[in-house]
């Protein structure tokens, strides 16, 4: 049945995760865009069971494809979801949107998308092969699976071994495929009838979702690539071509399909049936591939299935879509709009020139009758890699689009060895690498970043070009950072002569290891042990300021050691006070205020503090010396306080931030309780003085509760904390600090005892980044450069979409895993970063994040589904891809929903030139690569008007360019559109209207739920129930015979329209092999249900968990108590022949309980 408009929107808020600072819960116009489209979806997938989202790229189609998702299943909890996603980076990102999307999008608890502690109410299972994909719906089949379409290209040899060996892996999980399916056939034929047989083994999804529709735009047929005929027999496609004596369970296995794609078309509409045909849902629409079928009935019979809107900002009273608020520079300039690039040396015209000769000459050969595939001539990018590095394989050389070409030499690039000679005559003459005017320009431009901060994106075709342009940008940066650092130092000639001398250090280091270096990106060799960060020789930052950093000197690396070691007094820098903070009191007031607030006497209080310190330390290093009262201080306070909003209050801190770390057995040591004294940076932070440094970089939360308030302030700190010990900001704070200390050499290497013994104190690094980020503060960037200020304010300012869109795991983590959790995601930065191979999920998110890297280069890995638009408005397409489809992905990955462009323009009411979207198409005029640019962007421009008054091309056009044809042709660039932009298949009305009436479930209804729970739960008066109380969660400890306890934890889930209760209970960690056969041998002898749960280490933590149904209330005490029984005791019996009678206290295991419990809840 359909739902109307305003029924999804008692369901879900689509502008949770849309409102900016200071916005109010009212109305948002693009999240009401968004759920009109999820109306409209959700009705058409009704109707037709297959619908088409080809929104224009950047509006939230995975949102609105959860929102659709999210509909369907709240009217029918049993839905069974597949997702299928084009690469392993974007099944992830599914995964991410899919958990912000339960948390922050759906209004009500529904057990059904929503569980009642907030998180998803079903599991989502990510599939890296068919053969996890079998397996895991054959083991639990109601959970959501994400799977890649990777994963459906059955890599075969030629042999029929090698056939026979793929098969065969199957047979654990199929054991009669060998007889189903011969390797004597075709390899074709052998993988079609392997996809049969595994249809066979699948359940029916309700829906599946195919992310990039458009990567299946060429169909079933037999000369379609074998991944869709794979795809399409896994599915259950019917097929004349299926003997059902073979596969007798062969049949559809998604009765709906949710098709996704920006760019749906290429060519015609044929390719728009091709997607829907390769599911079996082509039929209804099957004039779609009739020649003379004429285009205004095609558009009419598209209009039942697809929906496309444009991409739109409302500013000032206008309506500016992507062409309006984009600013092309496609006269190839990189400094001046509209300007060429001037080549103004003489010896890199001379080199132009000769370079254009040579090509000019090789395609004017019979071999190519003066054609070439457009974006695959390597001199157009690059001279590095087939000059000095070619491995001899020819791997490093390949482009990134290699299937664009049949041919191999076309694939390496035709102009290769032409390039090569050139490359190597002019190193021998002249003992330089042959410049490349092109590339020199791009490194200029994007070098303005650091001075400005300001983040570019770069896509390449040619993977060495990627790690050619890094290396030059790389020495770039290194002559701004030294400048900066002798400029900090010129007027302490010690530090400026120590400054000379790691330099020297450096660049000899460096200029041994750079071939090495080189071959190691282009190649995926190993560069360093691949270890933790040890730092690196490609910056001067990567030398200096992380990783060990060269020995005997007081580097940025060793100031970080000192950061974020417990053993060293500075570890406690960017900790925060909390008892001052609690009591509203600077040091050194803290303990005279604590013992009023306590009514004791300071004797009272301070031998107090020294034994219940004791309970909360594991050694004497400092920092945990200084947690250690502040817990002991908090303790007193919760228990203790005479005012009652300082006892709860330190009872919500106490609860979150040290409860876990009360040890069983306390520390036999001496505590000094004036460490309560203490002062760090944000200690500081909260004097007057600093109020208004303090509004920009740690403003205090707004929301109603003090517990929310102080765990967002936590976030906020360890984000901030985390951001300078590893970033660019660092580098200021060093330079500061390394000044007032007035020395680069160490004295020594470890701080054993109480007292500092070096110049660099809390006290003085504390002063010196106070008065550095309020000096920065007072002054404008124009006048200073981009600094630590900048960078900390926009963290500041935009923490939500920071932790939205990298890691919104952190919400929910217990604050002593956040540290951790932020480190590894600021950890190892890179000013400038390179991605080839493989996406490096860490570079990724630090782009999304402020600061470095600041210029993040790519081939087509990040083409498709990564947001890389939060602080980047700016692309180059320095390779050029030779569809428009592939150049508006590209540009889409900083063209989305709350990018850089569209907050800017927002906060400023106005969209100046320099404030636009920059898309920038480098290159040389008077050149054989402006033919090319031409072709495409006259391309571009026909692809923009077509999709957006019919969506098909008429004419299919070729990846070849001819240079003859091209050079006499009268057509040039034509301007870009500069009218709003309208498309022809909009959300129509007659898909926003509904048969249903009210929603199946309300929130009334989960809050009856988790009082049933909690009524439930504490009758059972022999079991110690523990706070904190969550919704739908009891955590508790059961006592069992010969005084051992077990804890567990209980939460309601639903499975349908049933309610279950589920109980799990922690049993260790299996650390190593020989244990964790072990504990395989005694599962085999228990019915309970065992789970793994992964650590944050990687580790992997046993646990029993079972459920039971829960039906009269009246009885759902007895259930529950049986339930608890049976997982406790089966715990602890494998915890006892496990680790010989081990019995673990609740703080070891209350944080794996709760992972466990935000996995399913």
């Amino acid at each position: 049945m359909t739902v109307s408009l305003d029924l999804a929107r008692e369901l879900l808020d689509m502008g949770a995760m849309l409102r900016g600072p200071g916005d109010g819960p009212g109305p948002h116009p693009q999240a009401e865009e968004q759920l009109k489209g999820v109306v409209a979806i959700h009705n058409i997938l009704q109707r037709e069971g297959v619908a088409y989202l080809a929104d224009e790229v950047g509006m939230g189609k995975t949102y609105v494809a959860l929102g659709a998702i999210a509909l369907a299943r709240h009217f029918n909890p049993d839905l069974r979801v597949a997702v299928i996603a084009p690469r392993e980076n974007i099944q992830e990102k599914w995964i991410k949107d899919w958990t912000n999307f339960a948390q922050h999008l759906v209004r009500v608890r529904d057990m059904r998308v929503r569980g009642l502690s907030g998180g998803l109410a079903r599991s989502i299972c990510k599939c890296d092969s068919l053969r996890q994909l079998i397996r895991e719906t054959t083991v639990n089949p109601d959970r959501d699976f994400v799977l890649r379409l990777t994963s459906f290209s059955l890599g075969t040899g030629d042999e029929e071994r090698a056939l026979r060996s793929l098969r065969d892996g199957f047979k654990r999980e199929l054991p009669w495929v060998a007889d189903a399916i011969r390797s004597s056939r075709s390899k074709q034929a052998f993988k079609d009838d392997l996809a049969k047989a595994l249809c066979c083994a699948l359940p029916v999804f309700d829906l599946v979702v195919v992310d990039e529709g458009h990567n299946l735009k060429h169909g079933f047929a037999r000369r379609s690539a074998a991944r869709n005929r794979v795809l399409s027999f896994v599915f259950g496609r019917p097929s004349d071509e299926v003997f059902r004596r073979d596969f007798p369970d062969y049949g559809p296995r998604a009765s709906r399909v949710l098709l996704l794609s920006a760019t749906p078309v290429e060519d015609d509409y044929r390719q728009l049936w091709n997607q829907l045909d390769v599911f079996g849902k082509g039929e209804p629409f099957r004039e779609l591939r009739d020649p003379d079928v004429a285009e205004g009935r095609k558009r009419e019979i598209v209009g039942r299935f697809l929906v496309r809107r444009v991409t739109s900002l409302h500013v000032n009273g206008r309506r500016l879509t992507k062409n309006l608020y984009r600013r092309e520079w496609r006269r190839g300039g990189l400094f001046t709009h509209d300007e060429p690039i001037r080549v103004d040396d003489v010896r890199q015209q001379l080199v132009v020139a000769l370079v254009q000769k040579k090509v000019s000459e090789l395609l004017n050969t019979p071999r190519f009758g003066a054609s070439f595939q457009m974006g695959m001539l390597a001199s157009f990018e690059s001279f590095l890699q087939t000059a000095k590095l070619d491995d001899g394989n020819g791997s490093a050389g390949q482009f990134d689009d290699a299937e664009q070409a049949d041919d191999a030499e076309e694939r390496e690039g035709v102009d290769v060895a032409t390039i090569n000679a050139l490359a190597a005559d002019y190193r021998a003459k002249f003992d330089r690498e042959l410049p490349h005017p092109k590339m020199d320009a791009l490194v200029r431009r994007l070098s303005q970043a650091w001075h400005t901060g300001r983040k570019a994106l770069v896509f390449c075709r040619r993977i060495a070009s990627v790690w050619e342009i890094k290396e030059r940008l790389d020495e770039s940066y290194n002559q701004w950072l030294i400048g900066k650092l002798r400029r900090a130092f010129a007027d302490v000639p010690q530090l400026a002569e120590d400054l000379e001398t790691l330099w020297a250090l450096y660049l000899d280091e460096r200029s041994k290891d750079r071939e090495k270096r080189l071959r190691a990106r282009m190649y995926g060799e190993t560069f360093g042990d691949g270890s933790q960060d040890r730092g690196a020789n490609d910056t001067f930052f990567a030398w200096f300021f992380r990783g060990k950093g060269p020995d005997g000197w007081l580097s940025g690396a060793t100031v970080k050691q000192r950061l974020t070691r417990p053993s060293y007094t500075l570890s406690t820098v960017f900790d925060d006070n909390h008892v001052a903070a609690l009591l509203d009191v600077q040091p050194p007031g803290v303990l005279n205020r604590l013992c009023d607030a306590l009514g004791l006497t300071r004797g009272q209080v301070e031998s107090a503090l020294k034994e219940r310190a004791r309970w909360y330390a594991t050694s004497t290093d400092a920092r945990h010396r200084f947690e250690a009262v502040q817990a002991a201080a908090l303790e007193l306070l919760r228990e203790r306080a005479r005012d009652d909003q300082v006892r709860a209050d330190a009872d919500v801190v106490w609860e979150f931030r040290f409860k876990t770390q009360r040890q069983p057995i306390p520390l036999s040591a001496e505590f000094r309780v004036d460490i309560v004294e203490s002062t760090t940076f944000f200690s500081a932070l909260r004097e007057d003085q600093w109020a208004a440094l303090r509004a920009e970089l740690w403003p205090e939360p707004e929301h109603s509760k003090f517990v929310d308030r102080f765990k967002e302030r936590e976030l906020r700190r360890e984000l901030l904390a985390s951001m300078v010990r590893n970033g660019h900001s660092f580098i200021e704070v060093y330079a500061a600090a390394v000044r007032a200390a007035g020395s680069l050499r160490t004295r020594s290497e470890r701080h054993t005892s109480g007292e500092d013994s070096e110049r660099l104190t809390v006290q003085l690094l504390v002063a010196v980044m106070l008065r550095l980020l309020e000096d920065q503060r007072r002054r404008s960037p124009e006048e200073r450069g981009w600094g630590a200020f900048d960078e900390l304010k926009a963290a500041a300012r935009h923490f939500d979409l920071i932790l939205d869109v990298n890691a919104p795991e952190v919400r929910g983590k217990d604050l002593s895993e956040v540290p951790k959790a932020l480190g590894d995601l600021l950890g190892e930065q890179h000013p400038a970063g390179g991605m080839t191979g493989q996406v490096n999920r860490t570079l990724v998110r630090q782009f999304r994040m402020p600061g470095y890297p600041l210029v993040l280069l790519s081939t087509d890995l990040l083409q498709e589904g990564e947001d890389l638009h939060t602080f980047c408005a700016e692309v180059h397409h320095y390779g050029l891809a030779w569809t428009p489809s592939a150049i508006e992905q590209r540009t889409g990955r900083i063209d989305r929903v709350r990018s850089l462009t569209e907050r800017t323009a927002m906060s400023l009411g106005d969209l100046g030139d320099e404030h636009r979207l920059q898309v920038f198409y480098p290159h040389l005029e008077d050149t054989i690569e402006r033919l090319q640019v031409r072709r495409v962007l006259r391309r571009m421009h026909e692809f923009l008007r077509l999709m957006h008054e019919g969506l098909a091309r008429h004419v299919e056009d070729s990846s070849k360019l001819n240079v003859a044809e091209e050079i006499v042709t009268v057509l040039d660039v034509p301007p870009p559109v500069d009218r709003a932009l309208e498309t022809a298949f909009p959300v129509r009305e007659s898909d926003l209207v509904g048969e249903r009436t009210q929603l199946a479930f309300s929130e009334a209804d989960a809050q009856a739920l988790a009082n049933r729970l909690w009524a439930a739960t504490r009758s059972l008066t022999d079991v110690m129930w523990h706070e904190p109380v969550e919704p739908g969660k009891a955590r508790g400890t059961m006592a069992l015979s010969e005084g051992r306890q077990q804890h567990f934890i209980v939460h309601l889930k639903s499975r349908g329209t049933q309610l279950l209760a589920r109980c799990v209970s922690h049993v260790g960690a299996l650390h190593t092999p020989d244990l964790f056969q072990r504990a395989k041998q005694l599962s085999a002898r228990l019915p309970e249900q065992l789970g793994l749960t992964e650590g944050e280490d990687g580790s992997e933590t046993l646990t029993v968990e079972e459920e039971v149904l829960l039906a009269d209330p009246k009885f759902d005490a007895d259930r529950i108590r049986w339930l608890i029984e049976r997982v406790c005791r089966a715990a602890d019996e494998l915890e006892r022949k496990l680790w010989a009678g081990r019995d673990l206290a609740l703080s070891s295991v209350v944080t794996l309980l709760e992972r466990e419990a935000r996995l399913v809840g």
